[in-house]
């Protein structure tokens, strides 16, 4: 993960989500580090010039798609977080990572991110067992 601020934020326009059906709205945003890419939200112009953001970027066929957050940001209203929230951010995880090697133009997409989504836990949890403290 990275920190800069947004130097520049310009809506890309919408689309349903193919997952859950939801609309989501697109922008370009160009970092102050010269990174730049697209970012997907759930609120139109969520993001605006002078936020600070924690952020990962990926290389995708589609271009470079980022995934920005304000720094510090907990998932789940705060506090230490329940083992629902935290095996919810888990899911949510795998599902992303899902997402991005499903093929989105395949009739079997959901079952694609289903199947992958579940690759990602299994190898998550094997590998766990072999990191070293």
């Amino acid at each position: 993960m990275y920190n800069s601020t947004i130097k520049e934020a310009q809506n890309a326009g919408s689309y349903t989500s193919k997952f859950d059906g939801s609309v989501m709205f697109k922008q370009e945003v160009l970092l102050e580090d010269g990174t730049n890419g697209e970012v997907s939200a759930r609120t139109e112009n969520k993001w605006k010039p002078g936020d600070q953001v924690t952020y990962t970027k990926s290389e995708t066929q589609w271009g470079t798609k980022l995934k920005l957050s304000k720094p510090g940001q907990t998932y789940g209203g705060g506090g230490g977080g329940s083992d629902d929230s935290t095996k919810g951010i888990i899911a949510s995880w795998a599902v992303g990572v899902a997402m991005q090697v499903a093929d989105r133009d395949a009739p079997n997409y959901d079952q694609q991110v289903m199947q992958y989504a579940r690759l990602a836990l299994e190898a998550r949890t094997s590998l766990k067992r072999e990191v070293q403290p």
